[in-house]
């Protein structure tokens, strides 16, 4: 049953195992809102800002750290607390000495509830909502209908236009008309980018979701399906079942508005009689839903291809060309080992994309709606192999004009982590020499033990009986089981049985090298990555697009970068959104086209409007081959730390470049920081 299905806290889609028909307790929907509706709580954008910064942060966050987080001031900061608070009816935050935190058990309970802890739809999705019904309607009447301005409804439609452009429709605005132009499954296109957005939604999404289907509810629809499949119930995943139940939905929800039978391919697929079942049960689960004869036609292909993709049956012959899909992904991958310089089981991985992109070209063909619910947590715990995944996207969407979206994007990296890895610079490790005496299995057991225990932070250079004869290996530690007399290298003296007194003596010794090694390596990569003269504070920007234009100018005007440069970053940028966590963007170019790896960094003095998240910090990365291993390093060291609402606003309290730099190399060196210290 479909339960909780939005937000970084929601319960997934639960994908049923057994032979049963899953339990329903729809929840009701009328076209009108309810009573209850009209009385929910509305908590503002910010707001919900706040919220989910807490729940992220998982601990207290200082007033100050947190305002200047959000780029408010702490009396608005103040204010925003209390209204939520007050809407609420309990304590959603609470405050203490060590600042504001998230009540768990009352946030727990409105997630419970399905609380619309959000705005209703907002002015343009209200309005495209409205517009998805008709071809042309009098701009008044649609002021009046979506309680907007007749200004409002003009802005709205100019903003509207090039993202209906995307699914092939028109939309314009004519003296006192709008007309919005496209097939019926264009449209329903367009709703289920609304339903994605829903998904994507921190909080509240749950609630866009009814008001987007107001007249379905995805939970009987669900258990539809499993009636309709009886014991015949794939193995499927709970992707495929969460995107296969959504499409369905939005049909349904689109049903007096029905496609055309012409429209739809009806070669018979090898799930075509389960398919045919599942819709039987689906019309007699909704009577209320006129359902037409090319809309089952419809309805049937769209299970028949999510069915057939998951049990692998070949996707139907003439809509992708297999070998030309196969010569076009072995190249790109190849492309990708090379750029990224990545150890990967070749054959595995070639394979499995090939299978995935011949399913992208089913799902564009069929579906209506496509979202990963990993996508975000992708992103944002693994930026380097995203990175990689955008790479091999654009390769093959290039070569095949398929459009490949960040959605989809994200399953070529779960591909890439399972069959690739970065290569090991060993940079972490320490080199190490062994000290022992032959004496019967004496050496092959200490070495045994110092690897079972140290194994991850050390390579073994040599085993020696003297320490003069582990002078002369190219290593940074000894050690010794028969003293430190003559070494002039650190060393440590551990007895025959390496007790667990000894390995703490070989632990203490590896740390303070490794420390000192990062130190080191910390200063290097400062020095090296960041510049004074690419550090701007409290400046201001509309949105990513003036940011873009003016950092890229500024890498120009330095020499880093060749003129080119901002297209490769708007390109990237095109593919899947730079912003991670709704505060900081880490925009760069798809290729290493950098003359000299650099960050300019841009602390902005309020938030920045970055797709459909606000920005309090921009990175862009300036990137090469030469420096692709440090640099990488340096990077993920940042994201990481970035990634902690607490050190982030910390980090953006640092307004000029030397405190910038102090702070960054303070942070690096210390232990990491976990959400319950």
């Amino acid at each position: 049953m479909i339960v909780g299905l939005i937000g970084p806290a929601r319960q997934e889609l639960a994908l049923p195992r057994g032979r049963q028909a899953v339990a329903c307790d729809p929840v009701r929907r009328t076209a009108t809102m309810s009573e209850k509706e009209h009385d929910a709580v509305s908590f503002t954008e910010r707001e919900t800002l706040v919220i989910e910064v807490l729940r992220e942060a998982g601990r207290p966050i200082v007033g100050a750290h947190l305002a200047d987080l959000l780029g408010i001031s702490p009396r608005t900061l103040r204010y925003d607390i209390g209204r939520i608070n007050r809407l609420r009816g309990i304590p959603l935050i609470e405050s203490d000495a060590a600042g504001y935190c998230l009540n768990q058990v009352a946030y727990g309970q409105a997630l419970g509830e399905a609380l619309p802890v959000s705005s209703v739809l907002e002015d343009d999705e209200r309005l495209l909502v409205h517009l998805l019904d008709r071809t042309s309607v009098d701009l008044y009447d649609a002021a009046r209908d979506c309680y907007l301005s007749e200004s409002a409804v003009r802005s709205a439609a100019s903003r509207l236009a090039p993202r209906v452009a995307v699914h092939g429709m028109s939309l314009s605005v004519n003296g006192s008309r709008i007309e919005m132009d496209g097939t019926e499954l264009q449209r329903r296109r367009v709703l289920g980018g609304l339903v994605r957005e829903a998904g994507n939604a921190s909080i509240g999404g749950e609630w866009r979701l009814r008001r987007l289907l107001p007249d379905v509810d995805p939970g009987a629809v669900e258990a539809a399906v499993v009636r309709g499949l009886g014991e015949e119930l794939p193995a499927s995943d709970d992707i495929a079942w969460q995107n296969l139940v959504l499409n369905l939905a939005i049909c349904l929800q689109r049903a007096e508005h029905p496609v055309d039978a012409a429209e739809v391919d009806q070669t018979p697929q090898r799930t075509w009689s389960q398919s045919g079942r599942v819709v039987d049960e689906i019309v007699r689960a909704f009577p209320s839903r006129p359902i037409s004869a090319g809309d089952r036609a419809y309805l049937r292909r769209l299970v028949a291809v999510v069915l057939d993709n998951q049990s692998g049956a070949d996707v139907p012959r003439g809509s992708v060309d297999d070998a030309v899909v196969s010569a076009v992904v072995a190249g790109a991958v190849d492309d990708c080992i090379r750029h990224f310089d990545l150890r990967a089981q070749r054959d595995r991985l070639v394979e499995s994309i090939i299978d995935h992109t011949r399913r992208l070209f089913a799902r564009k063909a069929t579906l209506v709606y496509f979202r990963n619910g990993l996508r975000e947590s992708l992103r944002t715990r693994s930026p380097y192999l995203y990175d990689v995944a955008v790479y091999l996207a654009h390769q093959i969407s290039s070569a095949l004009a398929v459009p490949v979206t960040d959605d989809e994007i994200s399953l070529f990296a779960i591909y890439l982590g399972l069959y690739a890895q970065e290569r090991e610079d060993g940079a972490d490790l320490v080199a190490v020499t062994l000290v022992c005496p032959r004496y019967q299995t004496l050496q092959e057991w200490l070495l045994a033990r110092v690897v079972e225990q140290f194994g991850e932070k050390i390579t073994i250079v040599d085993v020696t009986t003297t320490i003069a004869a582990a002078e002369a290996t190219d290593c940074e530690l000894i050690v010794s089981a028969l003293g430190s007399a003559g070494a002039t290298r650190p060393v440590a003296e551990i007895s025959a049985i390496c007790s667990d007194q000894d390995l703490d003596t070989v632990r203490a010794k590896v740390t303070a090298i490794r420390d000192a090694r990062l130190r080191g390596r910390t200063a290097s990569a400062l020095a090296r990555f960041l510049d004074p003269r690419l550090f701007f504070a409290d400046v201001q920007f509309r949105d990513s697009e003036e940011v873009i234009d003016f950092l890229c100018e500024r890498l120009i005007a330095t020499g880093k970068v060749p003129a080119g440069y901002t297209e490769s970053v708007r390109l990237r940028e095109a593919y899947s959104s730079t912003a991670f966590a709704h505060r900081f963007a880490v925009p760069h170019s798809m290729e290493f086209i950098a003359h000299e790896a650099v960050i300019a960094v841009l602390i902005p003095r309020s938030p920045i409007r970055w797709g459909d998240a606000e920005v309090a910090l921009v990175l862009m990365l300036a990137l090469n081959e030469d420096d692709l291993v440090d640099f990488t390093w340096f990077y993920q060291q940042l994201v990481y730390l970035l990634g902690d609402p607490q050190l982030f606003a910390e980090l953006r309290a640092k307004r000029d470049f030397a405190s910038f730099s102090d702070y960054l190399a303070d942070q690096f060196v210390r232990p990491r920081r976990t959400s319950s210290s």
